[in-house]
């Protein structure tokens, strides 16, 4: 390889490394310069923050405690709709065996009438049963 070809990759290399190390130097600028606006937002965020914290602090309690209050009187509604689906339920079966006894003790008289009108038919003297014309 020739002088002058060594002077040109020797260039060549030199602008490569120049290149890369620009584009480098762009990237770490470009980095630094989102960590500092993200620093920069973050910090105005906390300025933000700071200039109101009770007014905030005591806005999220009032919002944490109406919420408690919500949670509970839900769970008591809840329970007083459960006592009453249980005695609605009571009451029901309570009901369903009253009318289920009625049956039984219906049914029962149908049978001893139904038995003594057997009895009754049996026990009857015979009797002839006649055509009659008009």
């Amino acid at each position: 390889m020739g002088a002058d070809a060594a002077r040109d990759a020797a260039r060549a290399a030199a602008d490569a490394a120049r290149d890369a190390a620009r584009a480098a130097a762009d990237a770490a600028r470009n980095a630094a310069k989102a960590d500092a606006d993200a620093a920069r937002e973050a910090a105005k965020a906390q300025a933000r923050a700071a200039r109101e914290p009770r007014e905030a602090r005591e806005a999220n309690e009032e919002a944490n405690e109406a919420a408690r209050e919500a949670n509970e009187a839900a769970r008591e509604a809840n329970e007083a709709a459960n006592k009453a689906a249980r005695e609605a339920n009571e009451a029901a079966r309570e009901a369903n065996e009253e009318a289920n006894k009625a049956v039984r003790e219906a049914n029962e008289e149908a049978r001893e009438a139904a038995r003594e009108a057997r009895e009754d038919a049996l026990d009857a003297p015979d009797v002839d049963v006649v055509e009659v014309e008009n």
